[in-house]
């Protein structure tokens, strides 16, 4: 597997895309459509996508515009239900009455109340009264799709969908839990997206890294559906089980959600916002982290040599991580070199991801870096998938303990909302990554999962939480 984050280390690193078998794009909210004439744009008028992901790859469109986006979008997921809708609940599917997204100066109805478009500025709601989908198209989707291409907008169109099949089928007055109510809209959209991850007319779902980028979109953009009415949020962990359910065994394994005695029981956060670096320069965050990170491992590893080596560059490329003469092949935000037992990191990556995302993802991101050298200093001498593997789940291990409020001392300014954030750094990175399996990013998150959890809830060892995957 490869590791949490990104960051490789240093001598035997090698660039590689995951093979995406468990995942392909997620539902995020509840989305979206086009206008009725919709207005022509070009990647010049998005948003700043230039700040966005200076760190990746721009995710290829295929040629697809965000117009065609929006069009196909909307059209692939009405005929997919159009299909499917009367073999699940015995009934013809009734198309969406409404769909319209909305710029500044517009004002539409929503269940009896005129929006304004702050009302819906990054958000998308859908309002069963008047059978219609609103969602800010002057900014949050020309953003989703300049930052995670036409399949990250056709996931969160496709979440929109979900909220609308509930209501036709009477499953948003039952009384399943609103967690659970989420959590189906996720896997409703999983599965459409493993159906149009196969559709041939949109080319853009063959580009490299569109996957990935796409669930990045969607643990970006959290799930404000259940907070109005409970103050709590999903956990991002828990959608992407959920979203994976959808993709891999399609509309039948959403509709056991609405069965009490199988439902997934959803993590239910605080709805809070995610950290960000506001106010504090990107080198003070990292180093604040360092110093937690430094004494985590120290205290959980008996000799474990703090890093002090840290070192910001414009871009890491070959040899940015070391010094001249050491050999480095890089394409990662962040590297833990071994024989200088220090740490590099791209500046530019770091400052823009913990804007967009949050600061959750400068701390995976650079607690990746730390597990590997927690690795080394555990004496974890496997092979190339275990090894992957074994990072994720330390990176996991520290996250747990950091997050579970059992130490005092944990002063990062973190709450539970930036799991969000941390689960969205590994997708963002996925094609970054050096190693040689071929991990998803649904097996990685699953795997840092597995250490959180085993810290947060068990209060383990992180030797002993991670010795499977040594």
């Amino acid at each position: 597997m490869a590791s949490i984050a990104g960051a490789v280390v240093c001598q035997d690193a090698s660039v590689h895309r995951g093979l995406f078998a468990f995942l392909v794009t997620v539902a995020v909210l509840a989305s979206c459509g086009g206008r009725s004439t919709p207005e022509t744009r070009n990647s010049d008028s998005a948003v700043g996508h230039d700040s966005v992901m200076p760190f990746a790859e721009r995710v290829a469109t295929g040629g697809v515009s965000y117009d065609d986006t929006i069009t196909e979008g909307r059209e692939s997921i009405q005929a997919f239900w159009s299909a499917l809708y009367p073999a699940t609940y015995g009934v013809a599917f009734r198309e969406i009455s409404v769909v319209e997204g909305m710029r500044p100066g517009d004002e539409v109805e929503c269940d009896s109340v005129v929006l304004s478009y702050r009302d819906v500025k990054d958000t998308v709601r859908y309002c069963p009264d008047d059978d219609a989908v609103v969602f800010d198209d002057g900014q949050l989707f020309p953003d989703l799709y300049e930052r995670f291409g036409p399949l990250g907008v056709g996931a969160v169109l496709a979440g929109t969908w979900g909220k609308a099949i509930q209501s036709r089928a009477g499953l948003s007055e039952s009384d399943l839990p609103s967690g659970t109510l989420a959590l189906q809209v996720d896997c409703f959209a999983g599965a459409w997206v493993g159906h149009a991850a196969s559709d041939p007319s949109w080319t853009a779902n063959d580009a490299p890294g569109a996957l990935d980028a796409a669930l990045a979109g969607y643990l970006t953009v959290r799930d404000r559906s259940v907070a109005p009415q409970s103050g709590a949020h999903v956990s991002a962990f828990d959608r992407v089980g959920a979203f994976g359910d959808g993709l891999d065994g399609g509309v039948a394994s959403c509709t056991a959600y609405a069965d009490p005695t199988s439902a997934p029981v959803a993590s239910m956060l605080p709805s809070e916002r995610a950290a960000v670096v506001d106010g504090e320069t990107l080198d003070h965050a990292v180093e604040e982290l360092a110093d937690e990170l430094n004494m985590y491992w120290q205290s959980s590893i008996p000799g474990f040599e703090p890093i002090v080596t840290l070192r910001g560059v414009d871009r890491i490329e070959r040899g940015a991580c070391s010094d001249p003469g050491i050999t480095a092949t890089l394409a990662a935000p962040v590297a833990y070199c071994e024989t200088l037992h220090g740490v590099v990191y791209d500046e530019s990556f770091l400052d823009a991801g913990a804007v967009v995302i949050g600061k959750g993802a400068l701390a995976a991101w650079l607690g990746d870096a730390w597990a590997r050298a927690a690795a080394v200093a555990l004496g974890f001498t496997v092979g190339d998938d275990a090894r992957g593997a074994a990072f994720d789940c330390l990176n996991g291990a520290w996250a747990g303990d950091a997050f579970s409020g059992r130490r005092t001392d944990v002063a990062l300014g973190l709450g539970t909302a930036d799991l969000d954030a941390v689960a969205a750094s590994i997708p963002v990175t996925q094609r970054l990554h050096a190693g040689s399996s071929d991990a998803s990013s649904f097996d990685r998150i699953e795997v840092f999962r597995a250490g959180f959890h085993a810290i947060a809830d068990d209060a383990s060892t992180p030797a002993d939480a991670c010795a499977r995957f040594r």
